[in-house]
């Protein structure tokens, strides 16, 4: 499970050091029987509609990122959340920062 690909107030596009460190994790953790789930958020600022959104456009852009070092994978699927208040205390800067993030979780069957 990779959980802390975070992402600046407001934006969706993934920095140069967030893209090489999802590279790396594709490289060692997804196999052809691996299933993959892609999930974004958001912190709870702003609009509930614009934050699904939002969520929904980071979880997407970091499986294009997968596809790209996997262009054959199918067994992908990328969901926004919207607001996160469950992840971290949206009260504390630290904590809306941390709620604005993209989780890939890989399950690969044991042979």
């Amino acid at each position: 499970r990779l959980s802390l690909i975070v992402f600046d107030f407001d934006r969706a596009d993934i920095s140069p050091h967030n893209r090489r460190m999802i590279s790396r994790f594709v490289s060692t953790a997804i196999t052809p029987e691996s299933s993959v789930r892609v999930t974004g958020s958001t912190d709870a600022l702003g609009e509930a509609v614009h934050n699904e959104r939002l969520s929904a456009a980071r979880a997407e852009n970091v499986k294009a990122i997968i596809l790209e070092a996997r262009p054959s994978y199918r067994s992908l699927e990328a969901r926004g959340i919207g607001e996160a208040p469950h992840l971290y205390d949206n009260l504390l800067p630290e904590g809306r920062f941390y709620c604005r993030t993209v989780a890939v979780e890989v399950r690969t069957p044991l042979k």
